[in-house]
């Protein structure tokens, strides 16, 4: 399998955009649960991380950097429609 550069990747990327797809609310409804669901799944090792790396208490990471970001994914998927 051929080894995708840094470059190819960014390019790939601007393309992707350049589509437009992005600009469809269904679509960014999407990413938004899609991104909820990461948090939500990986959040012990998001905490894990947070006590390990800058010695936060498990209780103070999710208040001060999990939770407020996962309302805020909430807020946008409840008014994005409005939004456009």
């Amino acid at each position: 399998m051929p080894q995708v550069t840094l470059t190819q990747k960014i390019d790939a990327q601007r393309d992707f955009f350049k589509r437009g797809l992005t600009l469809n609310p269904a679509y960014r409804i999407n990413a938004l649960k899609q991104l909820y669901n990461a948090l939500k799944t990986k959040q012990n090792e998001i905490i894990s991380a947070l006590q390990t790396d800058l010695g936060k208490p498990a209780t103070e990471a999710y208040l001060s950097e999990i939770s407020p970001v996962l309302h805020e994914i909430k807020f946008a998927i409840k008014h994005l429609n409005r939004w456009q």
